[in-house]
């Protein structure tokens, strides 16, 4: 008897001890969360944290600048409560700004249209859910009706990996003459930080059923949408490699019909760290054309693996491999694109109906190129076999004087 009195004494005590050290963790992440989500256009303030041994209460404010409206601020209160094994929150968001407030309770027909649970455990796992409800608006010039959105995510706080997937119905609307609507988005992510870094490997899949845009005779029909795409940082952190693979298989533009649209596009060996320059040249635009200068100057791979696509007139094809070089005149290839051509080598082969001649869009230009010999007929078909190697380009095995 007295070995189980101690046993369960010692099962409290352990209990006891593990809810207070939950709950010190849980808010030692609440306040590292909140310093790093700050950045230039939003700010983060953690108002207030008041903690017992089984609960706690967090309030934070954020500033969101929007455009057209000036600044908005958003509250988000949490309650958690703690357990010896995890921690779990259920937060609820909303608005300072009492007219634009109203207009979302107006709309979703209710003040709690935004709200989240979520769970952080002892192995340092945080899984969580947001959930947004549908909402409808209409009056006589305009429309929108949106389905609950669901948000899931799950991030691993010891190596800075996670997951997370959105699933959304979709959403409807109208302006005038114009009308909108889109079916059964779904989008699933994975991520890692490479050690040591700010770096990130990541991997993303994306699916829409369809799409439709309608405008008095005008007519857009997108089907059975497909993105996926990854990075990856080298070993060395120095360089990164992206594949995007995007297929439609149906899209239709007023009468004209385009089946198993399909891209993938793959670039290798591009540098990190001019990467990063550029992305931060994109708040100062008049530094992007010489950021993406540097881009290219250090070098990288080019691949069009894939370029086709069924179209009224027959089929498209395409495919592209560009090597470039590393070099200091690539700095002013922005100014000068035929510098380009003195630092890369690679192929470019094209394929394209002999139907597309007749469109008065294109026309012209592929009876041009047909005239001048770079586009060749072959079985109702036009094809462009090109190769370029540091300066010397060819065309349907002919040398083009550069």
């Amino acid at each position: 008897m007295k070995k189980l009195f101690i046993s369960i004494l010692a099962l409290f005590f352990i209990s006891l001890v593990s809810t207070y050290f939950v709950g010190e963790m849980v808010q030692t992440e609440f306040e590292k969360q909140v310093i790093q989500s700050q950045n230039k256009q939003t700010q983060v303030q953690l108002i207030s944290y008041e903690k017992s041994l089984l609960t706690a209460h967090a309030r934070i404010k954020i500033r969101i600048p929007v455009e057209g409206q000036g600044v908005q601020y958003i509250v988000i209160d949490s309650d958690i409560r703690h357990y010896p094994y995890k921690a779990i929150a259920n937060s609820k968001i909303k608005l300072l700004d009492s007219h634009q407030a109203q207009k979302l309770t107006q709309y979703f027909k209710t003040d709690q249209w935004l709200f989240s649970t979520e769970e952080l455990n002892l192995l340092g796992n945080v899984t969580g859910k947001v959930t947004l409800v549908a909402g409808a608006f209409n009056n006589q010039v305009e429309s929108l009706n949106s389905a609950p959105l669901f948000f899931n995510y799950q991030y691993d706080l010891k190596d800075d990996s996670g997951s997370f997937d959105i699933d959304w119905a979709g959403f409807s609307g109208a302006i005038y003459d114009e009308k909108f609507a889109t079916d059964n988005i779904a989008i699933s992510a994975t991520f890692s930080q490479v050690k040591d870094t700010d770096l990130f490997n990541y991997q993303y899949q994306m699916h829409l059923a369809q799409f439709n845009f309608q405008r008095a005779e005008q007519q857009l029909h997108l089907k059975s949408v497909r993105l996926e795409g990854k990075s990856e940082i080298g070993q060395q952190q120095q360089t990164v490699n992206t594949v995007s693979d995007w297929r439609i298989k149906e899209l239709k533009n007023g009468k004209e019909i385009f089946t198993d649209n399909h891209i993938k596009l793959l670039l290798s060996g591009l540098n990190v760290a001019a990467l990063q320059d550029l992305k931060s040249s994109l708040e100062r635009p008049h530094l992007i054309k010489q950021q993406l200068g540097h881009v290219l100057s250090l070098g990288g791979k080019v691949t069009l693996q894939t370029l086709r696509s069924n179209t009224p007139w027959g089929e498209v094809n395409a495919d592209l491999e560009l090597n470039i070089q590393r070099g200091t005149g690539l700095t002013e290839v922005m100014d000068n694109p035929l510098a380009l051509i003195d630092y890369s080598n690679g192929e470019l082969n094209v394929s394209l109906p002999e139907k597309l001649a007749q469109q008065p869009n294109v026309g012209g230009f592929i009876q041009m190129g047909m005239a001048s010999g770079i586009l060749k007929q072959q079985d109702q078909q036009l094809t462009l076999t090109s190769s370029l190697d540091r300066g010397e380009l060819k065309v349907n095995g002919q040398v083009v004087p550069m």
